[in-house]
């Protein structure tokens, strides 16, 4: 994978997580929607299955808009 100078690799996690344009945008999208915290474990590269297990059906639905749309606005 490409790696920007004294930047984390370029992968899908950086991509639709930790890149600073989605961080941009789950920060606006945090003042409409009740998506999660920084600090829980789906803003990390593990625990996601037990996170997602742990929140509404609605919620997921929102963050898997979150990430498409981020991902989309990569390509």
């Amino acid at each position: 994978m490409p790696t920007r100078l004294n930047r984390e690799p370029e992968s899908e996690f950086h991509a639709v997580i930790s890149c600073e344009h989605a961080r941009n945008l789950r920060s606006e999208l945090k003042t409409h929607w009740p998506l999660p915290d920084e600090k829980t474990p789906i803003m990390g590269q593990t625990g996601w299955s037990l996170f997602l297990s742990h929140i509404s059906q609605n919620v997921r639905e929102l963050i898997a808009l979150m990430l498409r749309r981020t991902w989309l606005v990569r390509k």
